[in-house]
């Protein structure tokens, strides 16, 4: 666990990371350095904070866009409709 300084800078707080705790985020084809987005969560006292990534997520659009599967894909597989234990 690191202890780090909460800084007050006008009506904002800024906390330095250490560079073992640096964040993981993807920059502009070229870019090595530069600001990049974070998304931070409050929970009682605690502080999460997560990397947005340039990267878009995926959404269920993508999965039309996937090849299709061969034909006999989960041809063999059993059944479990009816089974009990």
């Amino acid at each position: 666990m690191h202890r780090v300084p909460v800084i007050q800078n006008g009506d904002h707080q800024e906390i330095h990371l250490p560079r073992e705790l640096f964040l993981p985020h993807d920059l502009p084809e070229g870019q090595t350095e530069g600001e990049f987005l974070v998304e931070i969560e409050k929970v009682g006292d605690t502080l999460t904070i997560r990397p947005l990534c340039s990267a878009p997520k995926p959404s269920w659009d993508t999965l039309f866009d996937l090849p299709p599967v061969s034909d006999d894909f989960l041809e063999e597989r059993p059944s479990v409709i009816g089974q009990r234990d």
